[in-house]
């Protein structure tokens, strides 16, 4: 029995504590519809997080569900060791949609396991132990120091040469990296990437890209390389691939596959639950065409927020591509507040939205809504962002 001492104060208190929140006081989510997340307490949050990048589909997507509860009743589960039809089926679908010669998919069940395949994938097909972790060039801000006549990405690529000399060029297997980050400018990415993939191809070294954020048409594209015409060697995919359901996939090319040595062994996330869920993700984002919508509505939102940070003493900088769009939070003299977009993002819940924040000094606040958010609901965002300065 339990003691009467170690009754918690709250069923939270039954949590890991490593769990954090960016909030002070988060709100407990028993429910969700469409764009909105629905607490304990009744209280709707538009979600312009899309619970991190997954939701693109929208919450409790009557499509999507009834696909999933429809395979519940006929096959809930199947060994893993076993070809699995609904398995097939995806793996055929995705080497469509994949840019380049990307054909093969493992499937995991999240995003660490993905990575980590990933780079097994890689060792074992060019025989080399190393993994360089890169990221794209940061835009300008204002704590920078100014540079001479090199621009972003010229540093950049210097730096990622000197990378690759220091670990020795044959021993990379791989570069991975996220094609498009909060951190850097977005639209300009591609010409960093070219050059990257032209000094991988040179070292003959595979070019790994992670697409858990901005993979099934976040940016506006199925995959945001395709925005840049560069292929990868492996595709890693997670999140919004089945809308929430927990499926990753590692895409990789004929070649390569064969080029491996190392079987990667059975996953139990290739299973007809998650798979089935998969397969009615992308099927709605076909005939809702939410390509397009993410194109159409993120044009709309980046230039009513680049029109309210013209105004704006500690709102700088918006910039995005589809529906991935960050806005930097700067102290007086421009520098990035990472306090004050803490503030900011603790004032937008209590309004009832959910925004999230990146960066490499934390203070650049994103907004990433399902793919099916309106043009009423984008433009309530706008105008939350407007107050922000007159409350805080």
């Amino acid at each position: 029995m339990r003691s009467a001492d170690k009754t918690p104060d709250a069923a939270s208190a039954h949590l890991f504590p490593g769990i954090a929140s960016r909030y002070k006081d988060p709100p407990v989510i028993v429910g969700a519809e469409g764009c909105y997340l629905i607490d304990r307490a009744g209280r709707r949050f538009l979600d312009c997080h899309s619970s991190g990048s997954v939701m693109n589909a929208g919450h409790r997507n009557p499509a999507i569900l009834n696909a999933v509860v429809d395979q519940l009743w006929r096959l809930q589960h199947a060994p893993p060791e076993y070809p699995s039809e609904l398995a097939e089926r995806l793996a055929a679908l995705l080497a469509e949609l994949a840019p380049g010669e990307l054909s093969r998919s493992f499937f995991c069940a999240g995003n660490w396991e993905a990575i980590e395949m990933a780079k097994r994938l890689a060792r074992s097909a060019t025989g080399r132990p190393h993994i360089i972790e890169w990221s794209a060039p940061p835009h300008e801000q204002a704590d920078r120091p100014a540079s001479t006549n090199d621009r972003p990405h010229d540093v950049a690529i210097a730096a990622f040469e000197r990378a690759v000399a220091e670990a020795g060029a044959d021993k990379v297997a791989a570069v991975i990296a996220k094609p498009i980050e909060f951190d850097c400018d977005m639209r300009t990415v591609d010409v960093f990437w070219q050059t990257i993939r032209e000094a991988c191809d040179k070292h003959e070294i595979l070019l790994i890209f992670d697409e858990m954020q901005t993979c099934m048409n976040r940016t506006g594209r199925w995959f945001a390389c395709e925005h840049g015409q560069v292929m990868p060697d492996i595709l890693v995919l997670a999140g919004a691939l089945a809308n929430g359901l927990p499926l990753a996939a590692v895409i990789a090319t004929d070649d390569l596959v064969a080029r491996v040595t190392m079987p990667p062994g059975p996953s139990f996330a290739a299973g007809p639950i998650a798979c089935v869920g998969a397969v009615a993700t992308i099927s709605f984002h076909r005939t809702a065409r939410l390509g397009h919508r993410a194109e159409r509505q993120g044009g709309v939102l980046l230039d009513a927020l680049t029109e309210v940070v013209q105004d704006s003493e500690h709102l700088t900088n918006a910039r995005g591509i589809g529906l991935m769009i960050g806005v930097d939070v700067v102290d007086k003299a421009g520098r990035p507040d990472t306090e004050r977009c803490d503030r900011y993002l603790e004032q937008l819940k209590n309004w009832g939205f959910f925004l999230g924040k990146a960066g490499g000094k934390e203070n650049v606040l994103t907004i990433t809504p399902p793919l099916t958010i309106t043009e009423e609901q984008a433009d309530l965002v706008v105008r939350a962002i407007e107050q922000l300065e007159q409350e805080n």
